[in-house]
């Protein structure tokens, strides 16, 4: 008996599309569009079944951006 898990495991990754429009990025493909106007579209792919994949939903973060709060504060 092993430690780690020998089984066939997910392969998950992060593909970049270009010439899509943002709107269509979003709502068909669950993508989000980064500060170059890319589309980055994450797929999780099955080893057992290889004519499958899954869109995930992925929410970009530009590097050296901080996310807003979600408080407003003051009166």
């Amino acid at each position: 008996m092993g430690i780690f898990p020998t089984g066939p495991r997910e392969i998950e990754q992060i593909v970049p599309v270009e010439n899509i429009d943002p709107l269509t990025c979003r709502d068909k493909f669950k993508g989000d569009v980064d500060e170059h106007g890319v589309c980055l579209i994450r797929v999780r792919m099955h080893p057992s079944e290889p004519d499958k994949a899954e869109l995930l939903r992925l929410n970009y973060i530009s590097r050296g951006s901080k996310p807003e709060p979600k408080y407003v504060t003051g009166p």
